[in-house]
């Protein structure tokens, strides 16, 4: 997609599953992608698919999220050498599964530091070019277990909702520069929702069953190109 030509996208969690074959359409795309994870593995995946076009527009970073002062100098270290961000994708997560009575306090607060305060980080190293330029764009990678509920997983669960509730704050507050927020939900399931609001129009959701066959990571590889790519029009 030509509209991403030359773009510069933060993307936490960008090296696994979805993240790979995403980051993979980004480069393609012609857009330098900053990948943040902590899974080597997957992350010499993804130095390997990108090495023989993509090496010079992909830089992946294996840094603690829950580092989020680090993070701080990090993304600015970054930005600095590598060019400001133009998109920010806020996918990376943890996901601690056990009854609820038995989280502690600090179990949730360790939980939303990564998911949530980290995307915080993110967004906020973002914006000064973002509103400079009069353009950005924010993507919240969401779940249907906050759509649906989910037992087990409350930690999780409150973070993703946190998302949606950010996406839905940032576009409102920072449509006016030209910056839209979706949150997109990106696992296989019944439902997926995607919210956006700009200084031009009102609150679009749209929402679509996929049933049994799940969301293919094409699907959300192009809705996340369309979206950074300003093709709003076409999801509305």
């Amino acid at each position: 997609m030509s509209g991403m030509q030359g773009k510069t996208i933060l993307y936490t969690g960008g090296a696994g599953g979805l993240g790979l074959e995403t980051t993979m359409h980004f480069l393609d795309a012609g857009a330098r992608v900053v990948v943040i994870d902590r899974d080597e593995a997957k992350m010499a995946a993804l130095a390997e698919a990108a090495s023989a076009h993509h090496a010079e527009r992909l830089l992946i970073r294996d840094f603690d999220l829950a580092d989020l002062s680090g993070l701080k100098k990090e993304l600015g270290d970054i930005q600095a050498s590598f060019g400001e961000f133009n998109v920010v994708i806020n996918n990376a997560a943890i996901y601690p599964s056990k009854p609820f009575h038995e989280f502690t306090v600090e179990e949730h607060q360790a939980v939303q530091r990564v998911n949530v305060d980290a995307a915080i980080v993110c967004v906020q190293a973002a914006l000064p070019s973002m509103r400079k330029n009069q353009w950005g764009r924010i993507i919240n990678i969401t779940s249907i277990t906050f759509y649906g509920g989910w037992a087990l997983l409350a930690p999780y669960v409150q973070s993703k909702g946190a998302l949606v509730g950010l996406a839905r704050a940032w576009a409102r507050e920072y449509g006016v520069d030209g910056i839209t927020a979706n949150a997109v939900s990106g696992q296989k399931g019944n439902l997926v929702s995607l919210h956006d609001r700009s200084s031009k129009a009102d609150e679009h959701t749209l929402a679509f069953a996929v049933g049994e066959i799940g969301l293919a990571p094409e699907i959300l590889t192009d809705t996340g190109l369309l979206v950074a790519a300003g093709r709003e029009d076409v999801i509305a």
